[in-house]
């Protein structure tokens, strides 16, 4: 059974293009970044 963690961390990983061939990255780090991003993202794209 996945644990959404793990499922959000692999989903991120894919956009980010971390996923490695197992499909496991656990770049915590990297993920924290990423969503502390988002809104910053979120902004560009409504402009």
């Amino acid at each position: 059974m996945t644990t959404f963690r793990e499922a959000i961390t692999y989903i991120v990983n894919l956009e980010m293009g971390l996923a490695q061939e197992n499909g496991h990255v656990d770049d915590y780090d990297a993920l924290e970044k990423w969503l502390k991003q988002l809104p910053e993202l979120r902004e560009d794209r409504e402009q």
